[in-house]
């Protein structure tokens, strides 16, 4: 063989080696509230081709990415990476690590579980020598995706994400898997109102879910904090992190103390924080009644996007002028405070109820009503008859391009503004119209 091509393929076949065998993994591991058996049948067996997993029976339980599953008389372990086939027998299976597993053909399954009982477990466990093996995300070359399901109840254990190393490649996402086609049987996320049949997070004894390590993605959460007396939040970030994304959820107080606040930005050093898509409400309670939505103290780019803040003391505070707010509502924080403090260069199209001179753009709308689907059920999806919000939002679609509840933005003429991008239906019948059972248009 020619020197120089032989060459050329020892050089370019180490490469792609390198490139497949060093390749950045994810791994999944699974939150819900129930350590119960979900395997679905009896006798089932399990062949495995490079990851590609098929059970001879249908897997039909409340099960998904990050559920660990059991099999062969040596009680094997891998995790559900994707869901493959809407049969409910294909999956694809990884190590807890992220790698391939050996194949198998026609082993018996043990069972399917999910992986930890509450999200603090999941944080403190997926480190150890059983799961990842190192704090240090870049070192072990993963992202840690920690998928939250819902069996009964609420995860009432506060938590704090601390102590990783990570990067802008090798992150940490929390989330509730939505895809009942790619992800899991049944979907774990809201749909935009609190649904305590969804996944949700809820403690009553200080902040609930605090995070104090870099590169965290927070994505359709259900957050609530309902402590008496003293002060907490329900997302708090008070260390010196930096890329923070809080996207989708739904954020709420139930409690009575004072200095209560719905995601709290509470570091001057925190940097790069993007906060979108998010319904925050009812922090507005206590004898002081100095609690947020959203409070923002610091100084290096925040981006607030499309939230949607309710029935608060103060809305939006800016404890410095660096943040920049686009598309946001608040309502129901009087003429005062519904957004205080500086805003950015760039803050522009966002709404409230109030007479606030949010102090930025040219495009922000004051004295504005809005109609919502059932405030008073804390139902926060615009109605048909808004004028307040609907079409009124500027295109972040550079950015993203969906609203809470998953809808391509937008629909009808422009963006909305708020959280939620108002779907409708426009039709006219003729002759006669039987429907029967639930019907349900928004």
């Amino acid at each position: 063989m020619n020197r120089l091509l032989f060459l050329t393929i020892l050089l370019f076949g180490t490469f792609f080696f390198a490139k497949d065998v060093f390749a950045t993994a994810n791994v999944y591991y699974s939150v819900g509230q129930s350590s119960s058996n979900l395997l679905a049948g009896t006798s089932v067996t399990l062949t495995l081709t490079s990851g590609a997993a098929v059970f001879s029976v249908a897997q039909s339980g409340n099960i998904g990415v990050g559920d660990r599953v059991t099999y062969d008389t040596d009680n094997k372990v891998a995790y559900i990476a994707a869901k493959t086939n809407a049969d409910q027998m294909h999956w694809t299976l990884i190590t807890k690590t992220g790698g391939t597993p050996a194949d198998v053909s026609g082993v018996a399954v043990t069972s399917i579980k999910h992986e930890y009982t509450s999200l603090f477990a999941a944080e403190a466990g997926a480190v150890d020598s059983s799961h990842i093996n190192n704090t240090d995300l870049t070192v072990a070359d993963v992202v840690l995706n920690i998928p939250c399901y819902y069996d009964s109840g609420p995860d009432t254990t506060a938590v704090t994400i601390n102590g990783y190393t990570t990067d802008g490649t090798r992150y940490i996402k929390i989330y509730t898997p939505t895809s009942t086609t790619s992800e899991a049987n049944n979907s774990q996320r809201h749909s935009g109102k609190w649904d305590e049949g969804k996944y949700n997070l809820a403690n009553s004894s200080g902040s609930v879910f605090e995070i104090e390590s870099s590169n965290v993605k927070i994505i359709g959460l259900q957050v609530r904090t309902a402590r008496t007396n003293g002060n907490s939040s329900a997302i708090l970030c008070d260390s010196a992190v930096h890329d923070v994304n809080i996207s989708n959820n739904i954020v709420r107080n139930s409690g009575l103390g004072d200095y209560v606040y719905g995601i709290n930005i509470a570091n001057s050093s925190i940097s790069n924080l993007t906060i979108w898509n998010n319904i925050v409400y009812d922090f507005n309670t206590g004898l002081i009644n100095a609690n947020t939505g959203i409070r923002i103290s610091t100084s290096d780019g925040t981006l607030l996007y499309n939230n949607t803040v309710h029935n608060s003391s103060y809305g939006i505070i800016i404890g410095y002028n660096d943040a920049i707010a686009i598309n946001n509502i608040v309502n129901g924080s009087g003429n005062s405070n519904a957004y205080v403090g500086y805003f950015a260069s760039g803050t522009d199209y966002n709404a409230t109820d109030g007479t606030d001179d949010i102090g930025a753009g040219t495009h922000n709308k004051l004295s504005q009503t809005f109609s919502f689907v059932n405030s008073a059920n804390k139902d926060f999806h615009l109605a048909p008859t808004d004028t307040g919000a609907k079409d009124y939002g500027t295109d972040l679609s550079g950015i993203f391009n969906i609203d809470i509840d998953g809808n391509t933005r937008p629909f009808g003429a422009a963006w909305d503004i708020g959280a939620d991008e108002l779907i409708y239906l426009e039709s006219k019948f003729r002759g006669y119209v039987n429907m029967r059972g639930n019907v349900n248009v928004r």
